[in-house]
């Protein structure tokens, strides 16, 4: 471990050059000529894949909940939730499939909601929810019909915070509150069916989350997901941002939480939970950067390699390490905030050294969350490209620097 520590750490970037890609990038749009592109991809010579495994895994489970949905096949669509709770299943990106199901039925659900916002009419606020409760009586007993439900109520919260929702007036706390009440019945309803359900205890955690509740109750329904499900390495950035997300929580608290993951899932994971509880803060938070150890990020990021050697986490840190820490997150950073971030950021080279074979150009895009964000009224196809232009540049630093070593 230590010699790889110490290779991971000897290798030294050009910051310089990285911070120069959001420039190179331009107005948060794809501007590279076709000429260029084919002239790039050349010389990088690894090859990008825009539909990587999990994007083509996530698209075929949502279809098929959307499949059993729209053919009122509900009893057959809770039977496969269930499948896939009982095996704790995930994705290549580490997704539950069992949530990804639920999707379309609660798309399905929540479409007249929608309408009625956009229109800024409550006539059919309900319909959605109604049109599904023809299966209640039937699936009365199903813990994954009330776990659809709860998530869909979840979800009507989350449309009745938007902004729009806000201004028309017609969807305030009031509206809120009911669907916080029903989802906690339903949450009830689900639990007394099944205790030991892993996506139970994930919905607990996002209704806490959404229903804004005290530390004690949020951590509490983290602990039991994480409890029930060790493996599944979602929860932990998920619960790294909700500790991040919580007024009342600080950075003193994930820190301790994130050494108390790696106590209790060591056996699955060696020191890797403290590397995916600190991924999304430091790349969103620079006060993260204070409290983080980065020998402990780096021995859990190795922890991480060896246990997932997929493509999917290589492009992910790759991204991370190259484009997220190339520059502060926001305004100034102390000497500290400055030091931990270069030196995460320059194992940026050593990662694509040794892990990268391929090129995920959406998941560099994340990697650059100033760029992300910008670039939100993208088409997926743009959103592809823009990642592209990006991962290409950072490919071309990269291959230029190795090259000018030897």
């Amino acid at each position: 471990m230590f010699s790889l520590l110490k290779n991971a750490f000897s290798r030294k970037l050009a910051s310089s050059d990285f911070q120069a890609i959001p420039k190179i990038v331009g107005a948060h749009k794809p501007r590279m000529s076709d000429t260029e592109r084919e002239a790039l991809k050349a010389e990088v010579k690894m090859p990008c894949v825009y539909k990587s495994e999990e994007d083509l895994e996530v698209e075929w489970y949502i279809h098929r909940g959307h499949r059993l949905s729209e053919q009122d096949e509900m009893p057959q669509l809770c039977a496969e939730i269930k499948q896939f709770d009982t095996m704790l299943a995930v994705t290549t990106g580490g997704r539950p499939i069992a949530e990804l199901l639920t999707r379309s039925a609660r798309h399905r659900i929540l479409s007249p909601l929608e309408q009625a916002i956009e229109t800024q009419s409550p006539s059919a606020t309900s319909d959605g929810f109604r049109d599904i409760e023809q299966f209640a009586a039937e699936l009365s007993d199903d813990y994954a019909f009330h776990l659809l439900m709860c998530y869909a109520h979840i979800d009507a919260i989350r449309l009745c915070k938007t902004q729009k929702a806000k201004d028309s007036g017609l969807f305030g706390n009031r509206a809120i509150e009911s669907h916080i009440s029903k989802a906690s019945t339903h949450i009830t309803f689900a639990t007394k069916h099944n205790a030991q359900s892993a996506a139970i205890a994930a919905a607990k955690c996002a209704l806490c989350e959404i229903s804004n509740a005290n530390p004690a109750s949020l951590m509490r329904s983290y602990e039991e997901l994480i409890a029930l499900d060790k493996t599944t390495y979602a929860h932990f950035r998920k619960y790294a941002r909700a500790l991040l997300d919580h007024p009342e929580i600080g950075l003193d608290v994930l820190d301790h939480e994130a050494s108390k993951m790696v106590k209790k899932t060591q056996d699955i994971w060696g020191t890797g939970a403290y590397a995916w509880m600190y991924l999304d803060p430091l790349g969103t938070d620079s006060a993260s950067f204070e409290r983080v150890d980065v020998t402990r990020f780096m021995e859990g990021a190795l922890d991480i390699f060896e246990r997932c050697p997929d493509q999917h986490n290589a492009n992910l840190f790759s991204g991370f390490a190259a484009l997220s820490l190339s520059a502060p997150v926001s305004g100034k950073e102390s000497a500290t905030q400055r030091r931990n971030r270069l030196q995460l950021h320059e194992t940026a080279d050593w990662i694509i050294d040794t892990h990268l074979r391929e090129l995920h150009p959406l998941l560099w895009l994340k990697g650059a969350h100033w760029l992300f964000l910008e670039s939100q009224e993208l088409t997926h196809d743009q959103k592809a490209a823009l990642g592209e232009e990006l991962v290409l540049r950072v490919m071309q630093i990269h291959q230029r620097h190795a090259d000018a070593a030897k």
